[in-house]
């Protein structure tokens, strides 16, 4: 398979792309590249469509890159590729990291900080979850508090892109206005939350603010209230539990 250059302006953003890309993994992704180089070709089809490399691609751009090596995958057919593109981002996520080996492995890494890559945050989730643990009957709430010293800016919660470019071709249509108003309305389904930077935020936020998040169910801290608001339909186990504590 023969890897080729392609002028990064003349890739195309497969729109129906499923796989969510916040600000804080994009991020990750350019100190990867920083650290080791770009090693992982950007797949594309016969039109330069993007099938996988999606989060590259935004990396690349915030390094002010201009070109970048692909392959492509013009062998695929019209279903196969949008198969693919779900499988490659499935199959990443199928499996765990063996702890006790990932430790000993970044035990063992003394000159790049791996916490750019999330690792901090991996292992902290495991001490936190220990396996006697993982289960139990007592269904609680969750507290948020703040990580960092500063709360982050509100545009920074939210990728609205998508949601812009639909309310453009809507509103320079020339349909009905019940039929504007509708689109317009459905168009918000396009926008992409940063739920960490949500989170963050609202545990900086006065309790008018927090109050109205938990509303728009943003964060749930009252089970009890998001499953009246519809957030949770209980399953009889789950009911089984509830009942059990009271």
């Amino acid at each position: 398979m023969e890897i080729e250059k392609v002028k990064i302006s003349e890739l195309l953003e497969y729109k129906y792309n499923a796989k969510e890309h916040p600000q804080w993994q994009i991020e990750q992704i350019v100190a990867s590249i920083k650290e080791f180089g770009f090693n992982d070709p950007i797949a594309i089809d016969e039109n330069n469509t993007i099938i996988e490399g999606h989060g590259r691609l935004y990396a690349l751009q915030e390094l002010g890159e201009t070109e970048v090596d692909c392959i492509r995958l013009s062998h695929l057919n019209d279903e196969q590729k949008k198969a693919y593109i779900l499988a490659h981002n499935k199959l990443t996520m199928n499996t765990d990291f063996d702890f006790d080996l990932l430790q000993l492995e970044l035990d063992n890494i003394i000159d790049i900080d791996m916490s750019n890559f999330g690792f901090d945050e991996i292992l902290e989730e495991e001490r936190e979850e220990p396996e006697e643990q993982m289960y139990s009957d007592k269904i609680s709430g969750l507290i948020y508090e703040p990580t960092k010293d500063e709360q982050p800016d509100i545009r920074s919660l939210y990728d609205d892109t998508k949601q812009t470019e639909l309310l453009s071709r809507i509103n320079s249509t020339p349909l009905p206005d019940e039929i504007k108003t509708f689109l317009q309305l459905a168009s918000s389904r396009h926008v992409v939350f940063d739920y960490r930077n949500i989170a963050e935020y609202y545990a900086h936020a006065p309790k008018e603010v927090q109050e109205l998040f938990e509303d728009n169910l943003l964060v749930i801290v009252d089970f009890e209230k998001a499953i009246e608001l519809g957030a949770v339909k209980l399953t009889q186990e789950l009911e089984r539990l509830t009942q059990n504590d009271e």
